[in-house]
């Protein structure tokens, strides 16, 4: 517990899924928290909540939709506490119909693909840069995906602009690790939150059949690594872009059919 204990740290997009996870697990760990969501009534739910149990958790708007929303969010945060210490760029997604394969996508999707996860994740940044040098340094973690390095049939902009995110987390731990600022990006695989709990069972059994720890991951597995690399822990690693999948993307396509013969019979 208290590894980031009275840092200050932004989250967005966390009123549910893995920015949820992710701002309930920096609560319990001692950070002041500041949410950045759209639905600001959601969001001042769940801070009322940890608030009751005595942490320290704010809300404030944000609308990844609306770029003019992002400074303001960052400002209003260093304007309360003073600096900024922690930023997790959590939203990410977007993905619309017309984002489809190379040919089929519609440049409407492919723009927004970008907007949504690349861009929007650049300008969080490059508003709270500033404010971590002025504080002697911090921590930026990204949200990016399993598809930034495991190319699909489909959703092709989603993951091509994830595989920005991956280039955007190297190029700030570059520029600006001599000011003491780390950067590194969580890639999460298909995970369990509510967007896909109504899938049918059996596709949640044939996914976690191709897991080499077989199960499918849950948020709070991606907001475990995210502290871990906000965290001092980490304080030597930056620029690294971490899957945190199972091992999902290590074995041949074979390997559940094969794998699974030999050590049904193996439980004791």
């Amino acid at each position: 517990m208290d590894r980031i204990k009275d840092k200050v740290a932004i989250v967005t997009a966390c009123t549910r899924g893995i920015g949820r996870a992710i701002s309930d697990r920096f609560a319990e760990e001692g950070a002041i928290v500041y949410m950045a969501v759209r639905r600001v009534d959601a969001g001042q739910e769940i801070a009322d909540t940890h608030n009751a149990l005595g942490r320290r958790v704010h809300v404030v708007y944000f609308d990844g939709d609306i770029l003019d929303t992002i400074r303001p969010m960052v400002e209003s945060v260093y304007e309360a506490e003073g600096r900024i210490d922690i930023l997790v760029n959590n939203l990410g997604g977007g993905v619309r119909p017309g984002n489809k394969d190379i040919v089929g996508s519609d440049m409407e999707a492919i723009h927004k693909a970008f907007e949504f996860n690349t861009i929007v994740t650049s300008l969080c940044a490059q508003y709270a840069v500033p404010h971590m040098i002025e504080g002697g340094g911090g921590s930026i973690v990204n949200i990016s995906s399993e598809t930034a390095v495991v190319p699909q049939l489909t959703r092709s902009w989603y993951g091509i602009a994830k595989t920005a995110v991956n280039a955007l987390t190297e190029h700030i731990a570059v520029q600006y690790g001599p000011q003491n600022i780390r950067c590194n990006a969580v890639m999460p695989p298909f995970t369990k939150t509510d967007a896909v709990k109504v899938l049918p069972p059996e596709f949640m059994e044939q996914y976690a059949r191709a897991v080499p720890l077989r199960r499918v991951a849950e948020p709070e597995d991606m907001a475990n690594a995210v502290l871990f690399l906000a965290s001092d822990e980490a304080s030597f690693i930056t620029g690294q872009c971490l899957l945190v999948n199972g091992g999902y993307t290590l074995p041949g396509a074979d390997y559940a059919d094969s794998i699974a013969p030999r050590t049904a019979g193996c439980r004791g």
